[in-house]
């Protein structure tokens, strides 16, 4: 929770992962904070060019398409989680980062607002308001103790979505 890097998992596609508030809110960070970003697809020379546009190159670091043990060192070396989507199915990158006991900081789309027990486990900035995500965002870089209190929480959460959780619902459903 003492690392200044904030982590965000996606497939690059600009609309639906919202990858234009990611921009705009990588505007705001504070030095010495930055965004590691883990994830490849089709928009991605399009990002390369807004990050370039916007001068968020410091602030913007692009790690592509990471898997296995380097997918779990993306998240276990930062302090935050970012999860900009317009909408989601279900939000698995956020289940996965709170599974390692990041904090989360999302829009309250529903997806989010599912995963995260409609903000109960994480920070939920109102859909679309950059402004509001970057108040929720500065609360928790602002504060290591907040970090370890979401941390705590989202540790909490995660269970929930865990194979043996998961499965022991199923067979009561089953069993029904």
């Amino acid at each position: 929770m003492d690392s200044h890097v904030i982590s965000f998992t996606s497939r690059l596609t600009i609309e639906q992962k919202g990858l234009d508030h990611l921009i705009a809110i990588a505007r705001t960070l504070p030095e010495p904070w930055y965004i590691n970003v883990a994830g490849t697809g089709v928009d991605k020379n399009r990002f390369l060019d807004l990050i370039q546009e916007a001068h968020v190159e410091n602030k913007i670091i692009l790690r592509g398409a990471l898997q296995g043990r380097d997918l779990l060192d993306h998240y276990l070396k930062s302090s935050i989680f970012l999860m900009t989507s317009r909408w989601e199915g279900f939000s698995l990158v956020s289940a996965e980062a709170m599974s390692v006991g990041l904090p989360v900081v999302a829009f309250d789309i529903p997806a989010l607002c599912e995963v995260t027990d409609n903000g109960r486990y994480a920070l939920l900035a109102h859909d679309g308001d950059v402004e509001d995500f970057c108040r929720q965002l500065s609360k928790l870089i602002s504060s290591v103790k907040l970090r370890r209190k979401y941390s705590a929480l989202s540790l909490e959460r995660a269970k929930a979505f865990s194979l043996e959780t998961i499965v022991s619902e199923w067979k009561s459903i089953v069993d029904e």
